[in-house]
């Protein structure tokens, strides 16, 4: 029954993507790898773009140095048309290491490891271009396995903390399918005799690294870099055991690959300089073509026959060209073979648009103004910045801010936003804002639909996103004009359409209810016909427009392009499906039937402006799923409703010290039920955001706060500063837990809110796009990790063509979201122009 244990337990770690030769990132299996990723593979990719996907590994399990004949002929190399080669001869221990219980006699000898080696390197000699290079490695010290694991618990034992590395190691020797019998012993002698031999393979080889003079290729001989590792890794303050896999106690972990990837690599920068090669002066030119191709790690995909693939491979390699024909680089095409994307034949060019917008809140309405041909010229009047005024007042007044160095005239701007061009684009709106007034816009609009650029916007609802869904009695944060759109003054919309004239509802804050009223109408009165509403995004993936190499009317297959950029463009694939009802009311819309359709869209240039209230936080303690938790102002105004038709004795508990928190608790008071807060922090706490809100624009926050701090009483109101919520019974009984003393009281409520904070749904991106934020491999957050842009493009550092706006990139006032409309514009128009030209 064990048998297959072995073979499990050999691969667990053995992934090429993995490995410290030639890992890279992100790889197909994320759930497995634990710790970084380094490797000399991608150290070599960012030495020269040309080395994307230029790698093989044809490593095996197990191989010792006598079965490299056939393990050899997988080798992939043209001795004469292709580049020099890096070949890493690295057989670790193999030939000292079988699962006989007679280890010694099955151990490979000096004299037949001399005669299998040089097999190998002569055969390498026919293979491998002229000027490659060869590295003999030598065989590993096994006996740090026992030495730093033996006393510690094997995780197979760990229930019950009985069964220790030297058990596990002698239990496998003992069935006999120990993978390595003379290290992995509690038999001290028999490791140091496997060690003995490991040490005479080794002069073995390095007899032939001095001997053997191949035609092709320099040879070298270099130590075992893992026990290097080892010890470094222990001077530092770390432990040997750490770097070892858990399961097997045999193999590096993750942390260890990557630690042996940048020893090797180190020791190649010292050592061996002239094997790297130079830096290739195109990099960021290739990668500006063909993008990061496998940042978001889709399945490979075979864009060609056996036959075509041929046909590829022995044509003219230096196909990657500057705009005048001069070569980037070299990078074959059956390379191009290897990219990790999804190839899409014959695409039905009406799905396909120049941009796609996914969320139709403000930034992206904004950004559907002014792709519909809606550009911002300067209007000659004056701002207080004096360093802005002097080159605004230089401006050709016939040009578009669009047309603009953002770049430049951006420099030196500060405001609560850190990003330039948002700072840029709020100016102009809204000069002077943050000292309180309401100075006109340095910005006059005109309509030049020559300009327009093709483009959808994407929205679960209607046009306004997550306004759409917030009570609309609740007031906003930022003052009312802060709220507004471009072209149209939000107190002028006000004027026209709200029913009270009521001067204070534009000179401070707005309702909810004239936000989403205001953004829907803005699209309405800017016939703005681009939105796509009830469209859920579920994938979005980068594909491959391949056209076909077949003439459609000879039937003769047609040369290869020159211009790959040109005729075989990447597209984002962007699927989902949309929601609609069989009854368009209101009423018959919540208890009508679903209705779903799947929809599917192609650009080169896709927008995330999703916003980051899609999925909220949660405590992840016992109980909190139950039926009365609940982690929406939505939800809560729902049970709200339906607890004053049953009202019940027991108060509600809130969790939390944010404005959603403080807004719940406005709403039970007002609807005269009585409240437990709850909040970790103390009440004087500088995070505590009512501390950075004016009192006489938010009266009812600081209301909240006093009665926090215990300055005002309320009857209905009881606070628990200091404590955190640890567990929700079935009888509706809460137990919260003091963050100083730890102790713990219980209380009856009749219901839990829990309001700490929300995160943004990227699920539609592989990944959930961790590996594009500024924090890789961590989830996308607006403060901590946002998404990784460009400050001037918005476009994703990590991915071309893909772009990002508003909360994803930090950016949680509406007025500065809107910056990013104005810097996709013009970084779309710059790319327009350039590809006119």
């Amino acid at each position: 029954m064990f048998e297959p244990l072995l073979n499990v337990l050999e691969n667990e770690l053995d992934w090429p993507e993995l490995s410290s030769t030639t890992g890279f990132i992100p790889n197909p299996y994320p759930l497995i790898n634990h710790g970084p990723t380094d490797s000399i593979y991608m150290r070599l990719k960012a030495r020269n773009r040309c080395n994307h996907r230029d790698y093989q590994n044809i490593a095996v399990n197990g191989a010792r140095s006598g079965s490299m004949d056939d393990i050899m002929l997988s080798l992939f190399r043209d001795p004469t048309a292709d580049y020099p080669v890096i070949l890493f001869y690295a057989l670790v221990g193999n030939d000292v290491c079988n699962g006989h219980p007679d280890t010694i006699d099955h151990m490979t000898k000096p004299e037949q490891m001399k005669n299998n080696s040089l097999t190998t390197l002569k055969y390498l000699d026919q293979t491998l271009p002229k000027g490659s290079h060869v590295f003999l490695t030598a065989l590993a010290d096994g006996r740090v396995l026992y030495d730093s694991l033996h006393t510690r618990i094997h995780p197979i034992g760990s229930l019950r903390n009985d069964v220790t590395y030297a058990n596990f190691y002698d239990y496998f020797n003992c069935l006999q399918v120990s993978p390595c019998t003379g290290w992995m012993n509690s038999n001290e002698t028999m490791r140091n005799l496997t060690t003995d031999r490991a040490n005479e393979l080794n002069s073995i080889l390095q007899q032939l690294s001095t001997e053997y003079q191949p035609k092709n290729y320099k040879l070298y001989y270099v130590d075992n870099p893992i026990n290097q590792v080892l010890n470094e890794y222990e001077k530092n303050g770390g432990q040997k055991w750490e770097l070892l896999e858990p399961v097997d106690g045999f193999h590096s972990n993750q942390i260890g690959q990557a630690l042996t990837a940048k020893v090797v690599w180190e020791n190649l920068e010292t050592n061996y300089p002239d094997v790297l090669g130079p830096e290739n002066p195109n990099n960021s030119k290739i990668e500006q073509i063909f993008g990061a191709q496998e940042i978001l790690g889709y399945p490979p995909c075979k864009l060609f026959t056996s036959q075509e693939s041929d046909d590829h491979r022995h044509s003219n390699t230096n196909f990657i060209e500057n705009e005048d024909g001069t070569s980037l680089g070299r990078l074959k095409r059956w390379t191009v073979v290897l990219t990790q994307l999804r190839c899409v034949v014959n695409i039905d060019r009406e799905d396909c648009t120049d941009v796609i917008i996914i969320g139709n809140g403000p930034s992206g309405i904004c950004l559907s103004f002014l792709l519909s041909g809606n550009r911002p010229y300067y209007n000659g009047g004056s701002h207080s910045n004096v360093y802005l005024n002097r080159k605004l007042e230089k401006l050709d007044k016939n040009k578009s801010i669009v047309e603009e160095d953002l770049e430049y005239l951006s420099e030196g701007l500060d405001g609560r936003s850190s990003n330039p061009t948002a700072l840029l684009f709020d100016n102009l709106c809204r000069p002077d804002a943050d000292m309180g007034v309401d100075n006109p816009s340095l910005l006059s609009w005109k309509h030049e639909p020559k300009h327009s650029i093709n483009h959808i916007v994407l929205g679960k609802g209607k046009p306004g996103g997550a306004w759409q869904k917030m009570d609309g009695n609740m007031q906003t944060l930022s003052l009312a004009n802060w709220m507004e759109l471009p072209s149209l003054p939000f107190k002028d919309w006000i004027m026209n359409h709200h029913i009270k004239e009521d001067e204070e509802v534009y000179r401070n804050r707005a309702s909810v209810a004239d936000v989403k009223n205001y953004y829907t109408s803005f699209v309405k009165q800017n016939q703005l016909n681009s939105f796509y509403n009830n469209h859920t995004v579920t994938s979005v993936r980068k594909v491959f427009d391949f056209k076909s190499c077949i003439d459609s009317e000879s039937g003769e297959r047609l040369p290869c392009c020159k211009n790959f950029k040109d005729n075989h463009p990447f597209l984002w694939e962007v699927r989902g499906y949309i929601e609609n009802f069989e009854n368009d009311s209101t009423t018959d819309k919540e208890r009508g039937t679903k209705l779903h359709e799947e929809f599917c869209y192609m650009a080169p240039h896709v927008v995330i402006a999703t916003g980051t209230f899609d999925i909220s936080n949660r405590l992840n303690i016992p109980g909190e799923n139950l039926s009365y938790a609940v982690h929406t102002l939505q939800d809560f105004e729902k049970c709200l409703a339906d607890r004053l038709k049953y009202p019940a004795s027991d108060p509600i508990l809130i969790v939390g010290s944010g404005l959603s928190a403080a807004d719940a608790i406005l709403m039970a008071l007002e609807s005269n039920v009585s409240v437990i807060h709850v909040f970790r922090k103390g009440p004087n706490d500088p995070s505590i955001i009512f501390k950075k809100l004016p009192a006489g624009i938010y009266p009812e926050y600081h209301r909240i706060h006093a009665l926090m701090k215990n300055k005002i009483s309320d009857p209905l109101y009881k606070s628990y500063c200091k404590h955190q919520l640890i567990e929700l019974k079935d009888d509706q009984n809460a137990l919260l837990e003091s963050t100083d003393s730890k102790d713990i009281i219980s209380v009856d409520i009749s219901m839990a809110v829990i309001l700490i904070g929300s995160r943004p749904d990227l699920s539609y991106l592989p990944y959930e796009a961790k590996n594009l934020g500024v924090v890789p491999r961590y989830p996308i957050e607006c403060k901590p990790n946002p998404l990784d842009v460009d400050q001037y493009s918005f476009q994703c550092n990590h991915e071309v063509g893909l772009f990002a706006m508003g909360p994803l990139v930090g950016e949680n006032f509406v007025r500065f979201g809107l910056g990013g409309a104005l810097g996709i514009s013009n970084f779309l128009y710059k790319k327009k122009q350039k590809d006119c030209s």
